[in-house]
This record gives structure tokens, C-alpha cells and sequence, in this order.
């Protein structure tokens, strides 16, 4: 760029931070190692940010805090031991008593959560976003650059280790796998691969058309964004696919909103939509892309035959209180329907929206309605003065929200860092920093 970042020790502290997570920290419940290290650093993080202050740009505000505290206040409430004649009396709560009375002895006292440790694991969980929230909403908006930078690398990076993983195969998975799919990059599984390279394209646009610094960078960022669509279609990620529909809509839109002349606009975006088929059959010529075409010809999967079903079932068995945050795959063995039941295991309910209605209940349903309130509030507030930070965040959180509808992309540490990020920009307008002397 054409004038350096200054970035201070507030900058180099949020991207060491946030490399750290996404490199380390896409692997899921099943990378208990790599998770558990990035919850080390990110409790590390947080305490020199307690002892060292100064490491940040302001303050965060007393609103901020109740952000921050929601969700983990909520799982804490879930952990609290119950007199046996309370948790007894909860929905589903049955077979957990026949089985702690099985062991000898009256029914102990009981947590909301069916599994505690899973919910001991989520809450521990929440410790990197967190880390992450605080960092990114006491940033300064003139650093903002440099972190988006870091993301499209992230991404790009990322998308250099799935082309190792497509040539030479396990040697360079970095995380267990349950199942044998498309290479995954940094991630677990190809769906949050693919996602995670979708909001990298973001990054990559939001630079490319709102920092002026980055003008002459432009081909590089749109060479990098060819790359990244190219490993999203190599993951064969129906979803990840999909969503790339986002960020060309974000192109139209910036191009829209900046364009002097609609007509000219117009015409080229004619011309583009007219080119889309030649570019499809182009591609079609590509064995793997051939493979993920036969994909969407087939929409039946297991999640819609198998999983879904006895979610919803489960999901209104388990209202209004839940099951206990992290405890589904316990929660869905309760229900599940015998002519479906195999060797493997439903460990996730391939629809988060709906998992955390099952795990949270009542009480989470009102805390997401609030979040989505605060964030469609926030946005609405500063309409006239969307800058690169929301713009980004904006999409993002649309990115991860539609891929909640078919996966579970916030179960990864590193999507989940992502999102935290992006909700702090968006209810952060940049404005309210007090710099600490």
C-alpha cells in the first residue's frame, strides 16, 4: 500500500491473535488439542489485556460488557447444580435418571445440562471470541485495513494448504476428520473451508474498493479472489458454492452505489450476467467441478432424511428450557428414530439456528432476538456512514448466517472469532474511543 500501517501493539496483538485461532483453531470438538491451545492464549490475551490496558485503543463501554457476558452468563446458569425434584421435572430428563439411579443410591443434585462437561467445554469455548470482541471493539478504525488484509491471506493461505491436501493427500490434514470428504484447508471439513475462503473474497472486495491506498493493489486482490473461487469449487461444498453468490452481489452493489452513469452500469452488468454461461461451461470442464455439479443434482442427504426430522421433534421436546449448550449429539441418541439408527453418530445437527434452539431454549431464542436487534439497530443508526468495517461485517454475519441454515460453521473457534469480530465492528462506530494515557 501506498502509505504504511502504523498498527501499535493494539494491531499486531488483534492479527497475532487472529492468526493464531484461524490457523489453530478450525478443527471442531474432535481437535480437543488445538482448541484447548487457542483457549489458552485467548485466556492469556485477556489477562494481558487486564494487566496492560493500554494494549487496547478505548474502553469498552458498559453496553459492550453486556454483549460480551450474554452468552457465557446464560451457559454458566445451565451449570448450576439443581435439587434432584427440580431436574427431574425437566423435559427428556428421564433416561438420565433411570441411568443415575441404575448406579445405587438416591438421584444427586443436577445441572439444566444433560452433559455437563460438553457445556463446561462450550462455555470455555466462548474465551477467543470473546478475546476477540474486546480487541476488535476497542480498535481503531485506521487499523481496520491491515486486519482484512490479514483475513484475505488467512484465506489465501488456507487455500495454498487444500491444493497440498488435494495433490498429496492426509500428510497435510491438520485436523481428525470424521468423514473422508474434499480437501479442507485449515479447517475440519470442507464446509467451513469453503466458507471461511467466501468471507476472505469479502475481505479481499472490501479492500479493493474502500481503502484508496489499495488502488494499485487491485489485480493482485483480484487474481488472490480467482484463486480463493477456484478452491471453493475444489471442496466440492454445495453451500460454500452457494454463498458465492454473496460477494458477487456485493461487487453489483458497491459498483452500483459508485457508478456515475447507470446506464453504463447497466450495460456491463448485462454483459457480465451474459458471460456467467461461458464461464459455467468453462468450468464444467473441470473433473471436480464436474463432481460438485453432480451434487446439486442430488439434494437428498442424510441431514434432511436422517437428522432434521428428529431435530425438530427434539427441538419441541426439549421447549422451553433446552438441553444444555454443547450437548446435542447426547440430547439426539434420546430420540432418534430406529429405522435410521447406524454406526455412525448424528454429532451435530447440520442447522445451527436450530441446534441452539434445542441446546439454549427459551432463554437463548430471546438472547439471539436480541442480538439480531442490536446488530440490525446498529447498522440502521449509521446507514449514512457504513464504512469498511461494517460493510465487511455486514456480509460476513450474512455469510455464516445462511451457512447456519445447512451446517454449522460457529462450532469452529475460528468462525466463531471471525463473528465476534464483526459484531463488534458493527456495534462499535469507531467514535466513542477514549485512548488511554
Amino acid at each position: 500500500m501506498s502509505q504504511p500501517m502504523h498498527l501499535g501493539l493494539s494491531g499486531l496483538l488483534f492479527i497475532g491473535f487472529l492468526s493464531f485461532a484461524t490457523i489453530l483453531g478450525g478443527g471442531g470438538v474432535p481437535s480437543v488439542g488445538t482448541e484447548g491451545l487457542v483457549i489458552l492464549v485467548a485466556l492469556a490475551v485477556l489477562a494481558l489485556l487486564t494487566v496492560k490496558p493500554d494494549a487496547l485503543d478505548g474502553r469498552l463501554p458498559v453496553t459492550a460488557w453486556i454483549a460480551v457476558a450474554a452468552l457465557p452468563l446464560l451457559i454458566a446458569l445451565q451449570l448450576i447444580p439443581l435439587p434432584a425434584a427440580a431436574w427431574t421435572a425437566l423435559p427428556m430428563r428421564g433416561p438420565l435418571a433411570s441411568a443415575l439411579q441404575s448406579l445405587g443410591g438416591g438421584l444427586p443434585s443436577w445441572p439444566l445440562s444433560i452433559d455437563p462437561a460438553s457445556t463446561w467445554w462450550s462455555l470455555a469455548s466462548l474465551t477467543p471470541p470473546i478475546a476477540a470482541f474486546v480487541m476488535a471493539y476497542t480498535l481503531r478504525r485506521d487499523k481496520v485495513p491491515a486486519v482484512l488484509l490479514a483475513i484475505a491471506l488467512l484465506a489465501v493461505a488456507s487455500g495454498l494448504l487444500e491444493a497440498l491436501q488435494a495433490l498429496v493427500g492426509e500428510a497435510f490434514f491438520i485436523h481428525p476428520r470424521s468423514i473422508d470428504a474434499g480437501p479442507s484447508g485449515l479447517f475440519a471439513n470442507q464446509n467451513s473451508q469453503a466458507t471461511f475462503l467466501v468471507i476472505g473474497i469479502v475481505a479481499l472486495i472490501t479492500l479493493a474498493f474502500m481503502d484508496k491506498r489499495s488502488r494499485k493493489w487491485r489485480p493482485a486482490f483480484a487474481a488472490a479472489g480467482l484463486f480463493l473461487v477456484v478452491c471453493i469449487l475444489m471442496t466440492g461444498s454445495r453451500a460454500g458454492t452457494t454463498l458465492l453468490l454473496v460477494p458477487a452481489l456485493l461487487i453489483v452493489t458497491i459498483a452500483f452505489a459508485r457508478s456515475s452513469n447507470k446506464r453504463t452500469w447497466a450495460i456491463g452488468s448485462a454483459l457480465g450476467a451474459a458471460s456467467v454461461p461461458l464461464l459455467v461451461f468453462g468450468l464444467l470442464q473441470i473433473e471436480q467441478v464436474r463432481k460438485l455439479a453432480d451434487r446439486f443434482s442430488d439434494l437428498s442427504s442424510g441431514r434432511a432424511q436422517d437428522i432434521w426430522p428428529d431435530s425438530f421433534y427434539l427441538a419441541q421436546e426439549a421447549w422451553p428450557w433446552g438441553m444444555g449448550v454443547g450437548t446435542f449429539r447426547y440430547s439426539f441418541e434420546l430420540v432418534e428414530r430406529l429405522e435410521v439408527v447406524d454406526q455412525t453418530t448424528a454429532n451435530r445437527a447440520h442447522q445451527d439456528w436450530l441446534e441452539f434452539v434445542i441446546e439454549a431454549g427459551l432463554p437463548g431464542v430471546i438472547l439471539l432476538a436480541a442480538a439480531i436487534v442490536a446488530i440490525v439497530w446498529s447498522v440502521w443508526k449509521k446507514r449514512e456512514r457504513l464504512g469498511q468495517a461494517e460493510v465487511f461485517s455486514i456480509v460476513a454475519l450474512i455469510v455464516i448466517a445462511l451457512h447456519s441454515t445447512v451446517d454449522y460453521p460457529l462450532r469452529a473457534i475460528s468462525l466463531a472469532v471471525l463473528a465476534s469480530t464483526a459484531m463488534a465492528w458493527i456495534l462499535s462506530d469507531g467514535t466513542h474511543l477514549e485512548k488511554r494515557n
